[in-house]
């Protein structure tokens, strides 16, 4: 997959993923032998140090990722080249931290102090731990995932796992991977706690790395027989919220995205990274999938809703000043992936995320060549346009690349 014309340009672009662990004895010590970095302590308001908090570190620069913990007193310290930074914060029971744009030079230490604010249950931002929101949890194990219920649950795990199932296929036949080197916990709420209700139903608080090298992560689901979903509740696609349909797409959607970061590590150690795309990428490609490769009534109900609404809301598609812009990620972005697959075939989403490129956008243009990103967005524009469907609602497939 790698194209000659980008090789050198590529190579320039090194991923660096870095796993670090500190020990609270030789911490200050560590902070003095580093030649260069970031080091400091993680409170919370009352001063007091915040253990094991995950410390996210992103080069402004290159995709260059670094991932620590916070010592039992709240330190750390993390050896860096020379360059600018964003630095994230996230522990279970408080608001995420960021501090954007901190920059170190060679054999100088940057000194960084962040305070994690306690996060009310239910407030916007806040970090929780699933496992805590319900005791007497009951598991279902599989090969790469582990699905945790109540008692009384045992159809919705079912259910779970059933699409889980489904989306570890579509990563394998879309995508061409597997998820040897990832365990994922899938908590099914059976009523609303901390952010999951029925506004913000599923959530995948993303991810550690172990020393041993395998990727964690937890999703977080109120699930489909809870209490809360019996009343008329409809998602923006004016999707019934109590349907089976809805809850296999949003099991799809928090799922997939797992698939798509083993996609970019199967490319090899060169190319821009998935959650550095704009929004509407990184949640329309999830979107895409949760509704053309779940329910047969997706497939042709969810996607004759999905192009109706972005007829209706074609203000919310703008390009080029100097980027294509689309300002709903879900249903926007989801529409522009379905133009992309109905074009230049379903395999662009995988060909894009596999590309070498050191950005999305140059991703982007590679796959999408001849066409610069003007006659990309024109022909998205006709192509919305003149989209047709058939007596019983499936859409027809049509082609406005020009020759």
């Amino acid at each position: 997959m790698t194209m000659q014309s980008l090789a050198a340009l590529a190579l320039s672009s090194l991923l660096v993923i870095v796993l670090v662990e500190t020990n609270t004895a030789n911490a200050h010590d560590r902070s003095q032998e580093l030649r260069s970095g970031i080091s400091g302590r993680i409170t919370d308001p009352n001063g007091t140090g915040v253990p094991d908090g995950r410390i996210t570190i992103i080069s402004r620069s290159s995709p260059t990722w670094v991932y620590c913990k916070t010592n039992a007193d709240g330190t750390y310290a993390v050896d860096l080249e020379p360059d600018t930074y964003d630095v994230t914060v996230v522990s279970p029971g408080f608001k995420k931290a960021t501090r954007e744009s901190v920059k170190t030079v060679r054999n100088s230490r940057t000194h960084l102090d962040l305070i994690l604010n306690i996060a009310p249950a239910g407030s916007p931002g806040r970090i929780v731990n699933p496992a805590r929101a319900f005791a007497d949890w009951i598991e279902s194990k599989s090969a790469h995932y582990t699905v945790f219920y109540q008692a009384g649950y045992e159809k919705d795990a079912e259910f779970a796992r059933k699409w889980m199932d489904s989306a570890e296929r579509l990563m394998k036949v879309k995508y061409g991977v597997t998820l040897d080197h990832y365990r994922t916990s899938v908590y099914l709420y059976p009523a609303p706690a901390d952010e999951i209700d029925v506004n913000q139903s599923g959530y995948n608080f993303c991810c550690w790395m172990t020393e041993s090298g395998i990727r964690t992560d937890t999703i977080a689901l109120l699930t489909i027989s809870a209490a809360a979903w019996r009343a008329n509740l409809k998602s923006s696609l004016g999707l019934p919220k109590s349907d089976e349909d809805y809850h296999a797409k949003v099991l799809m959607s928090e799922y997939i995205a797992v698939g798509y970061d083993e996609v970019q590590k199967s490319r090899g150690e060169y190319g821009w990274l998935y959650y550095s795309a704009p929004n509407w990428f990184v949640h329309g490609l999830r979107e895409y999938d949760a509704i053309f490769h779940t329910t047969d009534y997706n497939r042709a109900s969810t996607t004759k809703r999905l192009y109706e609404w972005a007829k209706r809301n074609s203000d919310k598609f703008s390009c080029c000043a100097p980027q294509l812009k689309i300002d709903d990620d879900n249903n926007g972005g989801a529409a522009f992936m379905s133009f992309l697959a109905e074009q230049f075939g379903e395999s662009i989403h995988a060909r894009i995320l596999r590309n070498p490129a050191p950005t999305f956008d140059l991703a982007l243009a590679t796959e999408t060549k001849p066409y610069s990103l003007v006659e990309l967005f024109e022909l998205f524009r006709e192509w919305l346009n003149h989209k047709l469907f058939d007596i019983n609602g499936n859409f027809k497939r049509r082609s406005v690349l020009r020759a």
